[in-house]
């Protein structure tokens, strides 16, 4: 698991091996505090995946390198490719 903050939009995204990415946003708070707010566990997988399970066709480590690629070169076809869920929600694996 690691973090990568995208330099054009300011989210942070928390690769996570086998698991959906996070994404959060951070500002400033008027007392100089960070204030984190969790926006969506984004789950995609660029070849296959087995329905209702976290198992998929490639190595977990191929799928981080290409949800990791894809927020590197198109931040914006990340988000539409991925299935978007709240973060309160069990396929969030939190």
């Amino acid at each position: 698991m690691f973090p990568e903050r995208s330099a054009r939009s300011g989210v942070t995204y928390i690769l996570r091996k086998g698991l959906p990415t996070i994404a959060v946003t951070e500002r400033k708070r008027p007392d100089g505090r960070m204030q984190r707010k969790f926006l969506a566990a984004l789950c995609l997988h660029p070849l296959a995946y087995y329905t209702d399970t976290w198992a998929r066709s490639q190595p977990t480590s191929d799928e981080v390198m290409a949800h990791l690629m894809l927020i590197r070169c198109d931040e914006h076809a990340f988000w539409k490719k991925s299935g978007q869920h709240p973060i309160t929600d069990s396929r969030a694996a939190i």
